[in-house]
């Protein structure tokens, strides 16, 4: 009501911006009755109409934008809460796990290069057997022994670090003694593997066993003998007169290289369980399955 400029005359309130009809008697004693007040009036009523609201603007519909802004919020903190928590678990678990995982990995790949080596056959007159080898070895086939040597390849030693290596299959004929066996006996690294040969002849058994040696008494890897029937496992002794029953003597051993064309070697020790995971070992049991005596 401040605002609004009004006056007061013979008691009565009279507003600027309405008719004062009603009180036009007071003014006109023409209409003592307020007749003619009354219909000024309608006629004002009808020429300044009241706003009606309608329904529409009485419930303006609720705004959704707010509302899909905080969903849409909702479900990105809940994908990246997801995300972190996966993440983390991996994170824990790669912790607990760590050489289970990184084994896997590489004994999938390991597979995969050992089924795609080129391989090829060479026959032995001076010890009347075949076998089949990576193409990318080398054969030196004489009447004291025939020999199968890789290329150098980066292998895992006995204390964790990787040298360039020359893995050497050697096959000559029944021996009594095997320089640098251990006079007590070797222990088995690994449980021995029990293979069967791809095509056996009828002078030759079906099956065989290759044996893990280690020459110190621990877990690391010195050499792996072809012991026939004769089986290990982990922690197991073998003695030499096991090993040189066979007939031919057939072993693997390891030299360190110091160049690529490993011109001068010396015999170094692996990791038992890294060998296995790796593709020379893989190339190296092909070999010795494909194996057949002539007689």
């Amino acid at each position: 009501m401040a605002n609004r400029n009004f006056s007061i005359r013979d008691n009565t309130i009279k507003y600027p911006d309405e008719p004062d009809e009603l009180n036009e008697h007071v003014q006109d004693p023409g209409d003592p009755d307020g007749l003619v007040a009354a219909e000024q009036r309608k006629r004002w009523q009808e020429t300044h109409p009241v706003p009606q609201r309608t329904p529409q603007a009485m419930y303006r519909p609720k705004r959704l934008w707010p509302r899909i802004i905080i969903v849409m919020v909702v479900l990105v903190a809940a994908a990246f809460g997801s995300y972190w928590l996966g993440s983390k678990q991996a994170a824990k678990k790669e912790a607990e796990h760590p050489k289970v995982t990184r084994q896997s990995n590489q004994q999938q790949a390991d597979t995969n290069q050992a089924a795609t080596t080129v391989t090829k056959h060479y026959d032995s007159s001076t010890f009347t057997l075949g076998f089949d080898y990576p193409q990318t070895w080398t054969v030196n086939d004489t009447p004291a022994k025939l020999t199968v040597s890789s290329p150098a390849t980066q292998l895992v030693t006995g204390t964790g670090s990787k040298t360039s290596v020359q893995v050497v299959v050697t096959i000559q004929n029944h021996q009594t003694a095997i320089p640098g066996f251990p006079a007590g006996g070797a222990v088995a690294a690994l449980d021995s593997d029990h293979l069967t040969y791809k095509q056996p002849s009828s002078i030759q058994r079906a099956q065989t066993y290759l044996s893990y040696l280690s020459y110190t008494g621990s877990a690391d890897l010195d050499a792996l003998y072809i012991t026939g029937d004769n089986g290990y496992q982990q922690g197991q002794q073998i003695p030499m007169n096991d090993v040189t029953k066979s007939d031919p003597l057939i072993s693997i051993s390891f030299n360190a290289c110091p160049d690529e064309n490993c011109t001068t070697v010396k015999p170094v020790t692996l990791n038992a369980h890294d060998w296995k995971s790796t593709a020379v070992s893989k190339a190296v049991t092909n070999l010795i399955q494909s194996l057949v005596l002539q007689g």
